[in-house]
C-alpha cells in the first residue's frame, strides 16, 4: 500500500463495480471486484468473514475469485459457502481480492426494468472507486449522484452505451457518534419511471395474498362473533392483538420469499412470518372484517434521510396501514410488545410507499414520511417521592411509559420471574444513581397485556444518599434521564448530521421528585429555577418549596430528530447548560 496511506487501519485499494443490462426482459449481470489492504487487527474483524450481499431468489452468485494475498507473497484461497468468505490467516500487512458476478433473472413487471445503487466511500480511505454501467442504446434510464452531482464519462459499444464514474484518493469517513446514514458518497441509477409503477406492482403481487381463504375466514368469524358492532378502531385492535398473542416473526430469508408475501393461510397455519406475511395477515383478517386497510412499503430510519433518491424497490420492511373512523393508523406487526398502532424510531419519518388495495391503480404515488397522531405518544412519565433516614434515603417511584417505550419495558420484564425483574431494574437504578441501592416492592401493571401504556412502581433504598460539607448535608436531586451521553457531545465541531433518534425514540420525558426534608432541617437556599428554549430542545426545571417539602419538576422535549454540523456547537452549549442544571447540589442546614 502506499507509505501515504501507512497508518491507516484499512485501505480500500480497488473498489470497481460493472453492471451490464441485456435488452432480453429481466436480463442482466453485475461484475465486482474488490482489493482491500489490512493494517490493523479492526480490518481484521471486519474481513476476516466477508459476505458478499445478494437476493437468492433473483440473483445467481458466482465467485470467480476470493483469496487472501499475503504480505511474503504467497496466495491462500477462501473458504467459500453460500456468499461467506472466510480469510482464516488474515493478518496485518495482508491484502484480501474478491472478485464475482451476480447473474440477474426478474420475472413481471420488474423484467421490464434494473436499479442500482454503488457506494464510493468507506470507514477506510479508498484509492480507486468506479462504477460502469453498459445498456442497450434505446433503454432509458436515471441516475443520481449524492452528495455531488458528477457526471458520467459516456462511451459507445456496437449497440450499447457504457457509463462510467470513477472517483480517486477518496477520504476515508470520519467518524462521529450518532452521524446519520447521508454520509455517503452514492450513485442510484433506476429505469422505474416513478413510485406509482413501484406501488402498483407491489400490489399486482400482494393482493392476492390477502384474499381471505376459508381459515382466514372461519378465524375473523370466531374473533368477530358478538363483536359485529364494535367501531372499526376496536374490531382492528381485536385482530392486531391475535396476531401478536399467537404469531412470531422470523426474517430468516429462505422460509420467504425476497418481494412477495406468502399467502395469509400459510402464515396462520405456520404461526410464522417476516414483516410482509404479518402485515399481509393483518390486511386480509381486516379485509374480511369490513375494515379498511393496506400494505405499506418502508424503508427503516439508519438507512439514511436521503436514501430512496430514484423510484426502486430498495425496501426493508413493510407495515400496514388502516383508516377507521376518520383516523389513520400505521401498525408494526413484527413486535410482540408493542400496543396497537404505536411507532418506534424506526419507522417514525421514515420514507413510506403506500400500496393499492386489490383492483385498484394509482397515478400520483410519492414517498411519504410516515407518521400520524392517531397514535399512543411515546414518552416517559415518572414521579418520585425521596425521605431521609439518616444518610439514607428511603424512594417510592412510579413510572410510566407509554407507546414504543411501554414495548421496550415489556421486552426486558414480560418473561424474568419476580428474582430477575429486581435483578434486572437493580441494575439499571445503580449505574444512573452510582451508589448502594436494594430495591422493595416491585409492582407492574399492564405487564402481560397489550396497553398502550405500562406502568410500575418501587421501593428502593440508597445508601449515603447524601453526604456532610461544612456542618451541611448536601445531595444530588436524583433525575432518571439525566445527563447526556458525553460521548455524543465529545466532539469540538462535526461535519456529518447528528440524529437525536439513535438517541432516543421518545420526545418527551417528564418528572417529579418530591423530597421531605428531615425534621429541624431546612434548605440553605432554595435552588432557581431553569428554563432552556432552542429549535433543537426545550429544558426546563422548576422547583417549589412548601411545608418543609421540596418539589422539582424537570421536564425535556427533543423538538428536532436531525442536528445539522452548523447547529451542532449551538446545542452542545445548550446541552452543556443542561448538565450543569441537572448536576445541581442541595445542601440542608
Amino acid at each position: 500500500a502506499n507509505e501515504k496511506y501507512a497508518k491507516e487501519e484499512g485501505v480500500v485499494l480497488l473498489n470497481d463495480k460493472r453492471q451490464i443490462v441485456y435488452p432480453e426482459n429481466g436480463a442482466g449481470e453485475e461484475q465486482v471486484e474488490m482489493l482491500v489492504y489490512i493494517n490493523s487487527q479492526t480490518a481484521i474483524n471486519q474481513f476476516k468473514e466477508y459476505y458478499i450481499q445478494h437476493n437468492f431468489h433473483s440473483q445467481k452468485l458466482i465467485i470467480d475469485k476470493a483469496e487472501l494475498l499475503k504480505k511474503d507473497g504467497n496466495k491462500v484461497p477462501a473458504e467459500k459457502q453460500n456468499g461467506y468468505c472466510v480469510f482464516s490467516s488474515l493478518g496485518i500487512g495482508d491484502a484480501i481480492h474478491i472478485s464475482y458476478k451476480l447473474e440477474n433473472s426478474y420475472q413481471g413487471k420488474l423484467a421490464e426494468h434494473f436499479w442500482s445503487e454503488t457506494y464510493f466511500n468507506n470507514v477506510y480511505p479508498t484509492q480507486t472507486s468506479r462504477y460502469s454501467i453498459i445498456v442497450p442504446v434505446n433503454k432509458k434510464f436515471d441516475f443520481k449522484v449524492t452528495p455531488k452531482d458528477a457526471k458520467p464519462v459516456v462511451n459507445y459499444i456496437d449497440d450499447y452505451t457504457m457509463y462510467t464514474w470513477e472517483e480517486n484518493d477518496i477520504p476515508k469517513i470520519a467518524t462521529e457518534p450518532l452521524a446519520t446514514s447521508d454520509i455517503y458518497d452514492k450513485i442510484t441509477v433506476s429505469s422505474i419511471p416513478d413510485w406509482s409503477y413501484v406501488a402498483n406492482w407491489y400490489s399486482d403481487i400482494s393482493n392476492i395474498k390477502t384474499k381471505a381463504d376459508f381459515e382466514v375466514k372461519e378465524k375473523v368469524k370466531e374473533l368477530m362473533a358478538f363483536n359485529e358492532k364494535l367501531p372499526d378502531i376496536e374490531k382492528a385492535r381485536i385482530i392486531y392483538n391475535y396476531i401478536e398473542n399467537n404469531y412470531n416473526y422470523s426474517s430468516v430469508p429462505f422460509l420467504h420469499s425476497a418481494f412477495t408475501p406468502q399467502s395469509s393461510s400459510r402464515t396462520m397455519s405456520t404461526k410464522l412470518g417476516d414483516c410482509k406475511d404479518l402485515s399481509t395477515l393483518f390486511v386480509s383478517m381486516a379485509r374480511e372484517a369490513g375494515l379498511n386497510a393496506n400494505l405499506v412499503l418502508v424503508r427503516t430510519k439508519g438507512s439514511g434521510d436521503d436514501d430512496l433518491e430514484l423510484p426502486t424497490i430498495s425496501f426493508n420492511h413493510c407495515i400496514a396501514q388502516l383508516h377507521a373512523g376518520d383516523k389513520n393508523y400505521l401498525i408494526e406487526l413484527t413486535n410482540n410488545h408493542l400496543s396497537f398502532a404505536a411507532m418506534g424510531s424506526h419507522i417514525i419519518n421514515a420514507n413510506g410507499l403506500f400500496i393499492p388495495k386489490d383492483g385498484e391503480s394509482i397515478t400520483d404515488a410519492k414517498l411519504v414520511k410516515l407518521n400520524t397522531q392517531d397514535r399512543p405518544q411515546n414518552s416517559i412519565v415518572r414521579s418520585t417521592k425521596i425521605s431521609f433516614n439518616g444518610d439514607q434515603a428511603v424512594i417510592h417511584r412510579v413510572v410510566y411509559k407509554i407507546g414504543a417505550e411501554a414495548a421496550t419495558a415489556r421486552g426486558a420484564y414480560k418473561d424474568k420471574d419476580e428474582e430477575d425483574k429486581k435483578k434486572y431494574l437493580t441494575g439499571l437504578v445503580s449505574t444512573e444513581l452510582n451508589k448502594n441501592i436494594k430495591i422493595e416492592n416491585l409492582n407492574f401493571e399492564n405487564l402481560k397485556n397489550l396497553s398502550d401504556s405500562i406502568i410500575y412502581n418501587y421501593d428502593l433504598k440508597v445508601d449515603n444518599f447524601s453526604n456532610e460539607i461544612v456542618g451541611m448535608k448536601v445531595f444530588r436531586i436524583p433525575w432518571t434521564d439525566a445527563h447526556f451521553n458525553e460521548q455524543m457531545f465529545s466532539l469540538d465541531k462535526r461535519k456529518y448530521p447528528l440524529d437525536f433518534e439513535y438517541y432516543t425514540s421518545t420526545p418527551s420525558f417528564t418528572e417529579t421528585i418530591s423530597i421531605d426534608l428531615p425534621v429541624g432541617k431546612k434548605l440553605a437556599e432554595t435552588p432557581k429555577d431553569v428554563v432552556i428554549t432552542s429549535p433543537a430542545i426545550s429544558y426546563s426545571v422548576k422547583y417549589q418549596v412548601k411545608d418543609n417539602k421540596l418539589v422539582a419538576v424537570r421536564e425535556i422535549k427533543y423538538l428536532k430528530d436531525i442536528i445539522m454540523p452548523e447547529e451542532y456547537e449551538g446545542v452542545k452549549d445548550i446541552i452543556a447548560k443542561i448538565n450543569q442544571a441537572d448536576s445541581k447540589d442541595i445542601a440542608m442546614k
